[in-house]
C-alpha cells in the first residue's frame, strides 16, 4: 500500500509541475495576478484534461454519477489548491 501511497504523491508532484509551467506562461500573456492565474488555470486544466476522462470512465465503466461528482469533485479542489499554493509560493 506505501508504494500505491508513494506512486500517487509522485503523479501529483507531475501534475503541480505541469501546473506552474501553464500558469507561468499564462501570467506572462495576460498580466493576471498570479492567485488569480493559478486558479483560472487550474480551472480550466481540470474542464479540459481531468472532467473528460472522468466522464468518459463513469459512462464506459457503468460507474454511478455520484461517483463521478465525487471523484471529479476532488480533482477540481486539488488541482484548485495545487494553483493556491503554487501562486503564494
Amino acid at each position: 500500500m506505501g508504494k500505491l501511497y508513494g506512486l500517487s504523491f509522485v503523479v501529483s508532484l507531475i501534475t503541480a509541475y505541469v501546473l506552474s509551467h501553464v500558469m507561468v506562461m499564462s501570467e506572462n500573456f495576460f498580466h493576471y495576478s498570479m492567485l488569480s492565474t493559478g486558479l483560472t488555470s487550474a480551472f480550466w486544466m481540470w474542464l479540459g484534461f481531468m472532467m473528460p476522462v472522468q466522464i468518459t470512465a463513469t459512462i464506459f465503466g457503468d460507474k454511478k454519477w455520484t461517483l463521478f461528482g465525487i471523484d471529479t469533485g476532488y480533482q477540481l479542489v486539488s488541482i484548485m489548491a495545487m494553483g493556491v499554493v503554487i501562486a503564494i509560493v
